[in-house]
């Protein structure tokens, strides 16, 4: 690193080819290459740093190499951008799991520190942000596609404003890349009759209560047929009246079977508590990236693994933490949940009254997408100063809009030459028409 300075006149002077080379050089790629690996591994120089399965960490940049925050964003940007390839792409295939976990901390580490220090006054910060993310979803994207039984994942793509158009993605649909996997493993499947062979059980269960209770119902109102009652406040309840209130009080919980009557249904079911670790990782970091630049938005919806009956019926099949951002909801709750602090009466309700279908609809955390112009608005750079302020409108579109900026000469600040002004605007709009295009 002694032969690189940075008061080097070469460096401004000569052709961009000859600083290309001068950059490449090996003793300078040796020093950048050295004091990445040096400082960037959890901050403890004990380890071996050239280890290819290292993966830098936020906390330690900061924490133990006093990294300044934004200096150790932008390390671990350039580690994705020059490692992370090499990274993902090493080892065994057993150890997937592992790296799509660690990788899964990374990004939300990275978002989190990214998205809070770039803000919105930085659009050039925010760009990388979007780069560095979409680097990591393709890196990930690219290895799972490896596998044979994942290479369904070749036809997904990311929607992106003006080009590609808007698909609603629907779960349960027989195309969707859950019922096709679930549909392949003999596992998942051997899971869905075990459901519905308990459920059957306990559906003949329920009717053989609620026959019983209507036995019993029958009963006492046999019991008190023919009595009179003279009844008064006075003298409270006599026989027939308790007998008659308590028939009539008599209730019975229902049964609902949680698991969908329909096949496509039940194997977009199995497939969210069963769902491989590599894919629910890939799937945390895309929806998390879809929803910026708020990554866990809230809503209104009903998560099936806290619902009666799925939840105690769905969790012993469920493979995994239970701290992911993406799970199997509902916007409405079950039948059972409502039935809960009323069950359906003996006497006045039949035996099919008690038994019910799955009530929860089967989706996935909605997503919640930042909005084009806002985003927009995030990567446009700001004009602040005063003599170029009148030419924000040639930064801010897409259009070609050259005649528009000579049409506004006469905002031109006294500071600046008419020539400059229309040249900046111009400039600026092609740039803009280069990115639209």
């Amino acid at each position: 690193m002694e032969n690189f300075h940075l008061n080097n006149t070469r460096i401004c002077k000569h052709f961009c080819r000859d600083l290309k080379a001068y950059l490449d050089g090996s003793a300078v790629q040796e020093a950048l290459e050295t004091d990445l690996y040096t400082n960037g591994h959890y901050g403890d120089s004990s380890q071996n740093t050239k280890n290819i399965d290292y993966i830098p960490s936020l906390e330690s940049l900061t924490n133990k190499c006093r990294y300044t925050k934004g200096v150790a964003i932008t390390r671990l940007e350039i580690w994705v951008d020059t490692h992370l390839e090499q990274w993902i792409n090493h080892g065994e295939l057993a150890g997937r799991k592992k790296k799509f976990q660690d990788l899964l901390v990374f990004f939300e580490e990275y978002q989190n520190a990214a998205l809070t220090h770039y803000g919105s006054a930085d659009p050039v910060g925010y760009s990388r942000f979007i780069l560095t993310s979409l680097t990591i979803i393709r890196s990930m994207h690219h290895k799972l596609c490896q596998d044979n039984i994942l290479k369904r994942l070749n036809a997904h793509s990311i929607r992106i404003f003006g080009v590609t158009k808007s698909r609603r993605y629907d779960i349960k649909h027989v195309n969707a890349f859950g019922v096709y996997y679930a549909g392949q493993p003999l596992a998942m499947n051997n899971s869905i009759e075990q459901i519905r062979r308990q459920a059957e059980i306990d559906k003949q269960n329920k009717i053989q209560e609620v026959q019983q209770a209507k036995h019993r119902y029958t009963h006492l109102m046999d019991s008190i047929r023919g009595l009179s009652c003279a009844c008064t406040y006075s003298y409270g309840y006599r026989t027939k009246c308790k007998i008659e209130q308590e028939a009539h009080d008599m209730r019975v919980s229902i049964f609902e079977n949680p698991m969908p009557v329909q096949h496509e249904s039940a194997l977009a079911v199995i497939f969210e508590p069963q769902i491989p670790s590599e894919i629910r990782c890939y799937r945390e970091v895309l929806w998390q990236f879809v929803n910026r630049p708020k990554p866990n938005p809230s809503n209104m919806m009903h998560r099936w693994l806290n619902i009666s009956p799925h939840q105690t019926k769905l969790i012993l099949y469920y493979h995994g933490p239970k701290n992911y951002k993406v799970n199997l909801v509902s916007s409405t709750t079950s039948v059972t949940q409502n039935y809960s602090s009323h069950p359906p009466r003996v006497g006045s309700t039949a035996v099919e009254g008690f038994l019910f279908e799955n009530s929860l609809e089967v989706c996935i955390s909605p997503t919640q997408p930042i909005k084009f112009e806002e985003e927009h608005r995030m990567l446009s750079p700001q004009l602040n100063h005063s003599d170029y302020k009148q030419l924000q409108f040639a930064i801010n579109s897409t259009g070609f809009i050259q005649n528009d900026v000579i049409a506004k000469l006469s905002n031109c600040s006294l500071e600046i030459q008419p020539k400059e002004f229309v040249e900046f605007g111009s400039f600026r709009s092609g740039h803009r028409l280069q990115w639209w295009n």
